[in-house]
């Protein structure tokens, strides 16, 4: 869960800087709202996965945990599944 939550932050600030570019490209070249209307992103959202990666990784630090369970933080992570375990004699 850390390294994908860590990927995932990666790739959400790579977005947020592309945005930033783009807008900063059609302030300075073009000066039209037609290229910002064209840009498939959404700076608001890309700043609100960015704030929800950085929250799950301050909480991983904080618990010292790699992984955890969103529904309940509390929970261990098992190592086996359950079916597995059923079958053991």
């Amino acid at each position: 869960m850390k390294k994908t939550t860590e990927r995932d932050l990666l790739a959400a600030q790579t977005s947020i800087n592309e945005y930033l570019s783009a807008l900063k490209y059609s302030d300075e070249e073009t000066q039209t709202a037609k290229l910002v209307k064209q840009l498939p992103l959404n700076l608001e959202s890309l700043l609100n996965k960015k704030a929800k990666f950085t929250a799950e990784l301050k909480f991983l630090k904080k618990i010292n945990r790699t992984q955890y369970n969103k529904t309940d933080p509390e929970a261990s992570v098992m190592v086996k599944s359950a079916h597995n375990l059923m079958a053991m004699p």
